[in-house]
């Protein structure tokens, strides 16, 4: 089942333009299932010496669920806009064709250490996942009427 929260936490493009992302969540209890518009991730890839590095964003008041209290929830009383709008990922040197990144994540005002897999990379693109889980950036876990999505989240980016 994919679930309300995993959109916010799409941080890594490596193009200088914004970007499409897939994000996925599990409900633990209930089902739920729907797509989130609106992530768009900017930033610019810096390659050099075989390395891959930048910093990447994601203005999360821009995020869509389809529905208006849906919304309204993931905007106000989980991500909480208002104070914190913008998601960071600092992306440290990845030797081109390396399976795993690491990188410094800020989210919801607070920063942590996140390792993600690489699927395939290269000098212009990258394909990659990422699993965080959402409370260790002090983020409630989110529930609405008996449907609660889990704790972690993975993300999905194509960057060609």
């Amino acid at each position: 089942m994919r679930g309300l929260f995993a959109a916010l936490f799409v941080l890594l493009s490596l193009n200088s333009f914004a970007s499409d992302c897939k994000i996925e969540a599990e409900a633990v209890v209930g089902i739920l299932e729907f797509e989130i518009s609106g992530c768009k991730v900017e930033g610019k890839l810096v390659e050099g010496g075989g390395h891959l590095s930048g910093t990447f964003f994601v203005d999360l008041s821009k995020l869509d669920t389809g529905l208006d209290l849906r919304n309204e929830h993931m905007h106000k009383k989980y991500l909480e806009t208002e104070k914190n709008p913008i998601a960071e990922l600092k992306l440290e040197p990845l030797k081109i064709g390396y399976s795993k990144f690491v990188g410094h994540l800020s989210l919801h005002g607070v920063t942590k250490k996140v390792i993600g897999d690489v699927i395939e990379s290269s000098t212009n693109s990258l394909k990659a996942s990422l699993i965080i889980n959402i409370t260790h950036f002090d983020i409630e876990k989110p529930g609405y009427k008996g449907i609660v999505v889990g704790e972690k989240v993975r993300i999905f980016v194509s960057i060609d």
